[in-house]
């Protein structure tokens, strides 16, 4: 299992690799400003051949705008196109 983190102003993507599926945790403010940090992670975990699951965490969310949503959105489409299941949630330990 691999995790790597990424941390802006006010916000930060935690990724976790685990066996069949990714787990994206996000922390702080998503806004106009660090979306496209999102949409640069989200976008490179589903180009990969053999991702069967995504998995999102928004519980570490303290806020979000409409360009964070759109980027869910966008992730969302790619990951139909790609026959990936897109996740909303995680279940905590």
């Amino acid at each position: 299992m691999a995790t790597e983190s990424t941390i802006t102003e006010g916000f930060s993507i935690e990724v976790t690799d685990t066996e069949g599926a990714a787990v994206v945790c996000l922390g702080g403010r998503v806004r106009v400003d660090s979306s496209p940090g999102l949409r640069k992670e989200l976008l490179a975990l589903l180009s990969r051949r053999s991702l069967p699951t995504l998995i999102i965490d928004l519980s570490g969310l303290s806020y979000i705008d409409c360009s964070g949503i759109a980027t869910l959105i966008e992730a969302l489409r790619i990951a139909r196109q790609r026959h990936t299941n897109l996740i909303d949630d995680y279940p905590r330990q």
